[in-house]
């Protein structure tokens, strides 16, 4: 009789790669909305009226979809965590700023734009408004800012570039009546990029102003009024 030796059989289970797609979110936790993208393209419309009171940011949308508990909680702070596709975020202001508030976004992989344009409303004494704007996933992004009105509170943006190429541009006139304070620091990181930063201050107005940009790495272009502070930049836009 023949002997043959058996295999031996080791059970287990075999790892396959997760190619689920993560859910997008908008959420509120504490006085914080969060919205979380996924790797499409998603739409985020920040829907602020300017109060300190309940229901300040209802309204605000990722997809077309909100979170129902927008309409009885006060929002100190909005954080947007975009990923991998080409993402948009607008920022629509729809009444006087009266209380602190600000905003992060980390942007993703993909070509993001972010949009704030208010020509109207003004930031009231006691009323802050601040933007943190971070591109670590190295995207080509845009970044467009207009700002016009009254400052008698806070007004920050910061902005930190990656590897992309970014554009950014952004404009701030401040009315006669202003004697707040406004803060502009852009880092723009490696990457070629193009800056525009205007800030003009009224006859009359004695808001102040500290701004600086840095264009840090490679080859970058930049426009700026002479209250703007340059370094690190090859050349000039025409």
């Amino acid at each position: 009789m023949s002997s043959r030796k058996s295999g031996t059989f080791k059970p287990g289970i075999d790892v396959l790669e997760d190619r689920r797609l993560l859910a997008a979110s908008i959420s509120v936790v504490g006085n914080t909305l969060v919205i979380k993208g996924n790797n499409n393209n998603d739409t985020v419309v920040i829907s602020d009226n300017g109060s300190g009171g309940a229901g300040n940011f209802a309204g605000s949308t990722l997809n077309g979809n909100t979170s129902g508990d927008l309409a009885g909680t006060v929002i100190q702070h909005v954080v947007v965590k975009l990923k991998d596709g080409n993402d948009s975020v607008v920022y629509n202001l729809g009444g006087d700023v009266t209380a602190p508030r600000d905003l992060t976004i980390n942007f993703g992989g993909g070509k993001d734009s972010f949009t704030f344009n208010e020509t109207i409303d003004d930031i009231e004494t006691g009323g802050a408004l601040a933007f943190y704007l971070n591109n670590s996933g190295g995207g080509n992004d845009t970044i467009s800012i207009t700002y016009s009105g009254e400052l008698e509170g806070t007004l920050i943006s910061a902005i930190q570039g990656g590897s992309g190429k970014e554009s950014v541009t952004a404009n701030y006139t401040f009315d006669s009546t202003s004697s707040g304070f406004f803060n502009a620091n852009f880092n723009m990181g490696s990457g070629n990029d193009t800056v525009t930063l205007n800030v003009t201050n009224t006859a009359g107005s004695t808001a102040v102003v500290l701004a600086l940009i840095d264009g840090d790495d490679d080859s970058d272009r930049f426009s700026a009024t002479a209250n703007v502070s340059v370094i690190n930049f090859e050349g000039q836009l025409t």
